[in-house]
């Protein structure tokens, strides 16, 4: 995935200019560096040919699973169980590092 806003910034070209050079929607760029989609294999193609340069602000996305929340909670809890030196867990904790999961990547996807 590319972090398309910051590197419009670095070359200082607007939205506008930027979906125009790569014949992209402009809502759709704008979904994109609000997180609210992921760049498709054919954006992602699009924009390194008219901007090889954009290559430089790939960024890394955890790999899409099918984790529900029991699941997420159960993963967590292994892993603070694992580097916490007192096995005093607070769920709080679990579920604000969820919600922080979920504003970042979205809603986990349903079995």
């Amino acid at each position: 995935m590319i972090d398309l806003k910051a590197f419009r910034k670095s070359i200082k070209i607007s939205q506008k200019i930027f979906c125009e050079a790569v014949e992209i929607s402009q809502s759709y760029v704008s979904k994109i560096e609000n997180g609210k989609e992921q760049i498709s294999d054919s954006a992602y193609e699009k924009v390194i040919s008219v901007y090889p340069e954009a290559a430089n602000y790939v960024i890394n996305q955890p790999k899409k699973n099918n984790l529900d929340d029991k699941e997420m909670l159960v993963h967590l809890l292994e892993k603070y169980m694992k580097t916490s030196t007192k096995m005093e867990i607070k769920i709080e904790t679990l579920l604000s590092e969820l919600n922080e999961y979920r504003k970042k990547y979205g809603p986990l996807p349903n079995n």
